[in-house]
């Protein structure tokens, strides 16, 4: 099984549309890393979240216990200070392990939240290069609001309070933004466009160190993967 098809199961539903659009994608595609990364840190998350609840459980059990011994004396200031010292050590445990929940629950829902955006940006980002936008990367970065996540994984575009498919969204924007597409006619011939031999700051590709390079593959791939041609890197 590829990693592809790795990312789309493993107890999340996607739907098969969805699944395809990823199964197309090479498999060192900066989306596709980033699912892979996200769905670790995910399933390392829920493993410490669940050993963590279970121990917290069991603290907490502990302190409504002792709760109860110590509402059942007269004075409970005196017998707080008459509790042994692995008592006091278990309820401070308790605490430590009610803050680590919290954090962990923090980590689970912060993880959740960039699965689901790796999701709908690998599924717009493919509908934008389907319909010919010269930058489907780019594209996608002025419409990402429009987009989102249903209940059982699909990706759906919002306009105008309606929701509608990806592709006939993206097919309504050409009307008013055909400048961001290429022509038909361009397409079926193979043409490309123009190809700038330098990035924004005067350096050629040769010249930008990998932090720059990688930045420019994930945000603008398709000019990445032109200038890279031309360098012969």
């Amino acid at each position: 099984m590829s990693d592809q098809n790795e990312l789309t199961q493993g107890g999340e539903v996607v739907q098969q549309q969805d699944a395809a659009n990823l199964a197309q994608l090479p498999e060192n595609h900066p989306v596709l890393e980033s699912l892979r990364a996200s769905r670790e840190d995910w399933k390392r998350e829920r493993e410490q979240r669940q050993a963590a609840e279970a121990k917290a459980t069991e603290a907490a059990k502990f302190a409504q216990e002792l709760e109860q011994k110590l509402s059942r004396k007269h004075n409970r200031s005196q017998d707080a200070a008459a509790v042994d010292p692995d008592s006091q050590q278990k309820l401070e445990n308790y605490e430590q392990l009610q803050s680590r929940v919290k954090e962990l629950e923090a980590n689970a829902k912060a993880n959740e939240a960039r699965e689901r955006k790796g999701r709908i940006k690998a599924a717009a980002v493919d509908a934008f290069q389907k319909a010919g936008a010269h930058d489907p990367s780019d594209f996608f970065k002025l419409e990402a609001e429009n987009f989102a996540l249903r209940d059982d994984g699909s990706v759906y575009a919002y306009d105008g309070g309606v929701e509608r498919e990806p592709s006939a969204y993206i097919e309504s924007l050409k009307s008013s933004r055909a400048y961001m597409f290429r022509s038909s006619g361009a397409q079926g011939m193979g043409a490309s466009t123009s190809t700038p031999s330098s990035v924004p700051g005067g350096k050629s590709f040769k010249e930008m160190n990998f932090t720059e390079r990688l930045q420019m593959e994930v945000d603008q791939p398709e000019l990445f993967r032109r200038l890279k041609a031309q360098s012969g890197d």
